[in-house]
């Protein structure tokens, strides 16, 4: 025994047994004129009823973008991209922000109620006409 290892120099190792070699079961592989095709002609059936299901859902989304019944009349809606607070043309002149009362009683002595009756009336009757 030395002093760096503090083993004794004369022990003995276990005897080490000598592994034995796998062997794996044969398989034996199915002959290929055997074998059925049965697994891909059903792939191929799903793969073309998705295809199928897929364009009934476009085809109905595209019927359903179609649609030939008017939107809803929404009264002074002609003038896009107008400011509605002072369409001076239906009888409106600008109106004010403030929720004040006095300025509420302003904005609707300022207003022509029958210029606006006038364009109510040229709307519904335009409306009237495009409907039919």
């Amino acid at each position: 025994m030395n002093e760096y290892n503090p083993v004794n120099q004369t022990s003995q190792t276990p005897p080490v047994q000598p592994e034995k070699p796998v062997t794996r079961p044969q398989v034996s592989m199915p002959d290929p004129s055997t074998r059925s095709g049965a697994g891909s002609i059903i792939g191929a059936i799903i793969i073309i009823l998705l295809l199928a299901a897929g364009a009934f859902y476009f085809w109905g989304a595209k019927l359903n973008g179609t649609d030939t019944n008017p939107p809803p009349l929404i009264l002074g809606n002609e003038t896009a991209g107008a400011d509605a607070s002072s369409d001076v043309a239906s009888g409106l002149p600008p109106q004010q922000t403030s929720d004040d009362e006095a300025a509420i009683n302003a904005d609707i002595q300022a207003m022509n109620i029958d210029q606006l009756n006038a364009q109510n009336d040229a709307s519904l009757q335009t409306y009237g006409t495009d409907t039919q």
